[in-house]
């Protein structure tokens, strides 16, 4: 059956592809853009007048990036960025598997809990806050049986410009653990001079 989920993509193009990056490295097997969820699962698509008054609440509205998190429970090795207590975020909130407020950045979701970890140090690593502006809030299409559908929307140009040498996903699948660990603290340092 298919879900429906309603996010908020950052506007900032280069915080984007510094998140982007970072998923991708710690996980090539991403399925989705970097995001923040704030409404679903659903069976069907919400009311259109209903999505464009959530829409005009979070419109240019500036999310804070104000910690590393993390789900490391019996069965859930989950790292993500923390969204700040933002007010309006809170009036569009409602997740129905999850009734508490988080708002948070997935970086990393898997099954080895000891690279988790490692990822959750690397990324809380000289860690400092950082924000970006949302535009809208938009439909999370149910998800093919693909990885990254959007693939072509992540600037591997970019990336590679940062690393100093030309990268893609397929160069990303040969890498060890400890050399995405290494990039991924690259990323990181820049994405966090964003937020001075």
């Amino acid at each position: 059956m298919k879900s429906y989920f309603y996010v908020l993509y950052p506007s900032n193009e280069a915080v984007k592809i510094l998140l982007d990056a970072i998923r991708i490295f710690a996980a090539e097997k991403q399925r989705r853009q970097v995001h923040i969820t704030v409404r679903g699962p659903y069976k069907r698509k919400l009311n259109f007048g209903f999505i464009n008054s959530c829409a005009s609440i979070i419109k240019r509205e500036r999310i804070k990036i104000t910690g590393v998190g993390n789900f490391f429970k019996s069965d859930q090795n989950t790292v993500f960025f923390q969204c700040s207590d933002n007010p309006n975020l809170k009036k569009i909130w409602n997740k129905t598997t999850y009734p508490n407020f988080n708002p948070h950045i997935t970086v990393y979701d898997g099954n080895d809990a000891s690279y988790a970890q490692q990822i959750y140090e690397k990324l809380q690593q000289n860690f400092n806050p950082f924000e970006f502006i949302v535009e809208k809030l938009s439909l999370l299409d149910p998800i093919i049986n693909n990885t990254f559908e959007k693939l072509e929307n992540v600037n591997f140009d970019e990336i590679s410009n940062i690393l100093g040498y030309p990268i893609e996903l397929s160069d990303i699948k040969k890498m060890s653990q400890n050399e995405r660990l290494k990039c991924i603290s690259i990323f990181c340092s820049i994405l966090y001079k964003t937020g001075e």
